[in-house]
């Protein structure tokens, strides 16, 4: 098993992340990853995090990378991969014209 893996937070990263927990005009994702983090501070481990949040232990880890790499940026949704468009620029322009 590998050895326990905590997030540290200054007072001020604590404190925004509470602010971003609690703010319901954020995106539930947002909030549950400042919810994982700050449980993390706490002592919590990821596998009690995991069952608590109802998240598997990779997700959680995942979390704690993210934060690691780009802090408070790293709380938002990715852009998702998705199916390329069927049309080109040219196309692209013409329907913006028409529209």
């Amino acid at each position: 098993m590998p050895a326990s893996r905590y997030i540290k937070l200054s007072e001020a990263e604590d404190k925004k992340l509470k602010d971003i927990e609690e703010n319901p005009g954020l995106a539930r994702k947002v909030r549950l990853r400042a919810k994982v983090l700050r449980l993390s501070y706490r002592g919590m481990k990821v596998t009690q995090i995991a069952a608590h949040v109802g998240r598997d232990d990779g997700s959680i880890l995942r979390d704690f990378n993210r934060w690691e790499e780009s802090k408070i940026e790293g709380l938002a949704d990715g852009k998702a991969a998705g199916q390329r468009s069927p049309l080109g620029e040219a196309e692209k322009g013409y329907i913006g014209e028409k529209l």
